[in-house]
C-alpha cells in the first residue's frame, strides 16, 4: 500500500576472518513511495553484520547505511535508532527541495 517496485540486491556475503560465527553482507535497497503524488524513489546502500549459531540461525543483526554510518576512516559506526528517518525524509522530498 505504501511502497511499490521494492527490491533488495544482495551483492556479497562474507565471513569475518577469525570469527566463524560472524557474517557481513553488502546490499542495496530501493522502493517507490506511493503516498506522495510525485512518487519519489528511495535508495539505500549498506552492510549488515550477523552473528550466527552452529545451526546457522541468526542470533544478532546490525544494519549500517552508507549515508549514515560510514565513518571517515572506512569503519561503520552505530547511529541512533531514528537516524534513518532523516535520510528517508530527504529522499522523499521533491527534487527541487533537496
Amino acid at each position: 500500500v505504501l511502497f511499490s517496485d521494492g527490491f533488495i540486491d544482495l551483492h556479497s556475503v562474507e565471513g569475518v576472518p577469525g570469527e566463524e560465527q560472524r557474517l557481513t553482507t553488502r546490499w542495496t535497497l530501493g522502493f517507490t513511495f506511493k503516498l506522495l503524488p510525485w512518487l519519489p524513489q528511495a535508495l539505500f546502500t549498506g552492510v549488515s553484520e550477523y552473528t550466527i549459531d552452529s545451526d546457522a540461525q541468526v542470533l544478532t543483526q546490525r544494519d549500517y547505511w552508507d549515508t549514515l554510518s560510514l565513518g571517515r576512516m572506512g569503519a561503520y559506526l552505530p547511529e541512533g535508532a531514528l537516524a534513518g528517518l532523516g535520510d528517508l525524509g530527504e529522499q522523499l522530498l521533491p527534487s527541487f527541495l533537496r
